[in-house]
């Protein structure tokens, strides 16, 4: 089982809920790196199978993620960047062509 529905198996509770389990993982992380202090952990997007927050100094960072139950497990980080690219035609070829340099 992969994406939503992995999730759907892995976790039973609402996904304010989901957010907020990976914030305080994150969070522990961040603090124990001493990167974060007393700042709240921005989360600019939640997907399937990784979330991409914004530290204190700025920097955008994707964390893959696993969920049993309650317990979280994080992959190691990895700094990203918002694109904005201009919208083509939706042809097979400028979608591959805009997935190659997407950065989440």
């Amino acid at each position: 089982m992969i994406g939503q529905d992995a999730i759907r198996e892995a976790f039973t509770g609402d996904l304010r809920d989901l957010e907020g389990l990976l914030r305080g993982a994150i969070r522990e992380i961040l603090d124990m790196s001493g990167e974060q202090g007393d700042w709240w952990v921005h989360v600019h997007g939640l997907f399937c199978d990784f979330i991409v927050i914004e530290t204190k100094k700025g920097r955008l960072l994707r964390y893959g993620y696993s969920i049993d139950g309650t317990k979280v497990t994080l992959d190691q980080p990895v700094e990203v960047m918002k694109a904005y690219v201009p919208v083509h035609c939706g042809c097979a070829r400028c979608f591959l062509a805009l997935t190659r340099n997407y950065c989440f």
